[in-house]
Formats: structure tokens, sequence, C-alpha cells
């Protein structure tokens, strides 16, 4: 076949310089090549549209200052939507992929709305796609959706299409068949260790380069694992367990073998030159002590720094000591929330408040510098719940804390609890940064917002400065500058 008709556009909806390269989108183009298509992205990273985290997560004092000022970023010529325009005619792709989350739906759409421009098929992917396919299929660019993992249903439908064989019998997918969504059945999870080395080389250079610590890296994102066996009820881990389980008769939740890390690690430093492995995993110590002890005899030789992110449960002493050894240079944890009893609860997140100030000061007796995660505004929650997790915090000597405002993602289920108690609307689809839709008279927006906004002022500045904290929650001119006052005050004294 001609490869002219073998050519296949992947898009990429983020935010600017949100989030590693992604993995998935390097397996994609990686099984692509593999069958001789030829692969182009439309990567919106850096693009300036809508809000960077990153530099919100610097402005709120939730990371160290960082800029990218020495590195050579790639010139945006025009708007976002004229350039997909052009990269699709000039390009000729005959299928595009879209990989979609809830927060880049609304981007998602305007990007769509280009493709249906022109006479190629669209096929989305993610974990929305995969939760809320009735609201991915209502766009006319797109014929299907993969449910589930994609890297063996993406390739086969890619060949189907180009062979103009019947592409409606391949496992995974779901489309529109006589005005009703129809759902194919969902193949088994993939075995990881036999999946192409991701192709980062489909990325800018730039796209790269992620900041840690005040530093930029050049960063390979690093997958040991693919899912979580945690039940946490504000991620969609616990609905893709259960629909792999009823539909698959398999457990979603699966690890690659230390041997195949190892050789991705090798892979990755032959190809990539990088300074830095970013752990996707997320509870990288998931693991037995063997397969512990041979990925850290391996890594002690590589001498590259890395981030993990793990659960309080699955740190020992041991293994703290170990990860320092070998160059665990940062750690985030989890906490989400302060109080133990909402905590077990509602978010279905089971260790202790003691088992967690008990870990991080052995984290802090190694010397890994480590971030802790929080939400605020989840279901029911009170003003006073919240405080509950700001003087858990308090007591916790993170070097970084990160707080987000909880979303009711499709597919979690704390988004089913959402809707059943008309928190939200049958129609509510969750926005990329903060949550401003749950209706709770007890909590409103405007006081989680301003919660956000001073989080880390309450958690690191002396209660005698809580008024004035309080004062600039509001928002309005007085409390924005009371609150930048603040942030000055508190970076100097007290960070």
């Amino acid at each position: 076949m001609n490869l002219m008709n073998k050519k296949v556009l992947l898009i990429y909806p983020n935010f600017p310089f949100q989030n590693p390269a992604p993995m998935s989108i390097a397996i994609l183009s990686a099984s692509l090549k593999q069958k001789s298509f030829v692969v182009d992205i439309f990567d919106t990273t850096f693009y300036t549209e809508g809000v960077d985290t990153d530099k919100e997560k610097e402005k709120n004092l939730n990371v160290k200052t960082f800029s990218y000022d020495e590195f050579e970023l790639p010139v945006i010529s025009d708007t976002l939507e004229n350039d997909l325009r052009f990269k699709i005619s000039s390009f000729n792709p005959s299928i595009i992929g879209i990989s979609l989350t809830e927060g880049t739906w609304q981007q998602g759409k305007k990007l769509l709305d280009i493709v249906s421009e022109f006479d190629i098929p669209a096929i989305a992917g993610g974990v929305f796609p995969t939760f809320a396919p009735e609201i991915v299929l209502e766009h006319p660019a797109v014929k299907y959706i993969c449910r589930g993992e994609g890297e063996n249903t993406f390739v086969s439908l890619c060949s189907s299409i180009v062979n103009n064989l019947d592409s409606n019998v391949i496992d995974n997918l779901c489309f529109i068949d006589n005005g009703k969504i129809k759902k194919n059945k969902l193949s088994k999870p993939i075995d990881l260790d036999v999946l192409p080395m991701p192709d980062f080389s489909l990325f800018h250079p730039a796209r790269l380069l992620r900041p840690m610590a005040g530093r930029v890296y050049r960063t390979i994102p690093l997958e040991t694992n693919r899912g979580c066996p945690y039940l946490c009820s504000y991620c969609n881990s616990p609905s893709v367990n259960k629909l792999y389980k009823e539909k698959t008769d398999s457990n979603f939740f699966r690890k690659k073998s230390i041997e195949r890390v190892c050789h991705e690690i090798e892979y990755f430093i032959k190809n990539y030159n990088p300074e830095y492995f970013y752990i996707l995993s997320d509870t990288f110590l998931v693991m037995s002590n063997d397969e512990f002890e041979e990925f850290c005899k391996f890594y002690s030789k590589i001498k590259l720094p890395f981030w993990i992110q793990s659960r309080v449960e699955t740190l020992t002493e041991y293994k703290i000591k170990k990860l320092k050894q070998i160059g665990c240079h940062r750690m985030s944890l989890g906490l989400e929330h302060g109080n133990e009893s909402f905590r077990f609860e509602v978010l279905k997140k089971y260790y202790k408040n003691d088992c967690m100030l008990e870990t991080v000061n052995m984290i802090k007796k190694y010397n890994i510098p480590f971030s802790v995660n929080n939400i605020i505004g989840f279901p029911n929650e009170t003003r006073n719940l919240i405080f509950d997790t700001i003087e858990l915090n308090r007591k916790i000597p993170a070097d970084d804390c990160s707080v987000y405002a909880f979303t009711p993602f499709h597919g979690t289920p704390l988004h089913e609890y959402c809707l059943a108690n008309k928190l939200i609307s049958n129609s509510f689809i969750s926005g990329a940064l903060t949550n401003n839709s749950l209706n709770m008279p007890q909590l409103p927006s405007d006081e989680i917002e301003g919660l956000l906004r001073c989080f880390i002022l309450y958690v690191k500045m002396p209660k005698s400065f809580w008024t004035e904290i309080k004062e600039a929650e509001l928002d309005t001119p007085q409390g924005h500058t009371k609150l930048n006052n603040l942030r000055l005050i508190c970076k100097k004294e007290y960070m």
C-alpha cells in the first residue's frame, strides 16, 4: 500500500506546559510505526491558551520558582485552531486519533470542530471517552471511541480503515449503530512486557522538559505498573478495575517485570539522554520485596535522579533508606484529607494519621524531599473539615504542599454519589482545574476558591496571621492585595 494512505495524526489536547510527555501517545506511535504507518502529532502543550497550571502552583506557593527561559521552546505561529487546520491540510492523514480527559474535553471539542472540516475519521480514546461515550460520540467528527486500553485496538482500527475492511467488529470499539451506541466486547488487558519501546521522538525536544524543585530537567516518564489496586472513591481506578473484571474476568492492575523496566531505562538513556526519570505509576511501591531489591540493584548503577509517588502504607524505613541510596530525588504522597473518619468513609482511603506522620518523619530522616497532595471541596465537606486537613499538614515537614479542588470525574464512585444526591446535574462535565459546580450551601464555590488560594498560608504561617489570611480569601481588590502581601511574607520567612 502507498504510505501516503497510511498516515495517522495524533492530537493531544493539553494546557500550557502541563503533564510530562504522555506515555500513551508514545506507545501508540511506536505501535503504529511497527505496522509501517507514518505518524505525526498535534500537541497543544506550548500554546498559551488556557491556564498554565505549573505557574498557578508557583503563584500559590505550592511549588518552587522555576523558569524555561534558558531553553529553546517551539514558536507558535498562529492560533491553535488555525495551526491544527494547517497541520491536517499539510500532513493529509487518513486517520486522526485524539486522547481525551474530562479536563481537556472543552479544548478537545474545539479541535474536533476543526477536524469536522475534513473528511477524515476521528477516533477518541482515554478515560473520559471510556466512561462517557454518549457525550463524546455526540461530536460529529468522532466515528469511534476506544474503551479501555487502546494500543492493540487503535492499530487494528487504523489497519482496517486503510484496507477498507469492516471496522465495526474490532474489540473495545464503541460507535453509533442505527442511532444507538454499540459497545463491542472488551479485550483482556495487554501484556505490558511485549509493548514496543515508547516513541518520544514524536514530540518536540522541548516537550521532555519538566520543572522539579525549581530546576528544569530533560525528563523521561517511566511506567512500572498500570492501574491501581486501591479503592479511592475520587479516582477512576476502582471503576476501571470493576469494568475489566466484569467484562474480561481479568485484573486491570498489573506490573511490568523488573527486567522489562530495566530494559526500558537502558533504552531511554541510549536514545534520549535523560537527566531525570518521572515514574508515572500511581503507587510505585506496589511490588514484592524481591522486585524492589531487583530494581534497586539495577538502578544503583544508573545514577540519575527520579521521582515517585506512593502511599504511606507501602513505605518502610528500609525502603526509604534504599530509595535514597539509589537516587530518589523526590517523592509525592497523597494525604487528600486530614480527618480520619471522613477519609475512611468518603474517600475509601484507609490509613491512620499517625501512620502518615510516622512515615513522613522517616522520609525526612533520610533527607528525601517530598510533597503532600490534598483535595478540598468533597461532597458534604465543611470548612471545619478542611481545617482538619490544614492542621494535619501543619504537622508534616513537607518540602511542597499541593491542594486541588475536588472534581467529580466521570467513572469515579464519587461522581455517581454526586449525581444520586443532586450535587451535580446529569449534564455536568468537570472542568480542567477547579470545581465550582457542586451544589453545597454549607461550602459554596467562592469559599473553596478562597481556601485554595490561601491553603499554603494557613499551613505555613503562624496562627497569629489567620485572621488576616481569612480576609485574603475574599475575591475582592482588598482581598487580593492582602493575599499578595501575605504571600511575600510567607515566602520570605516561613518557607
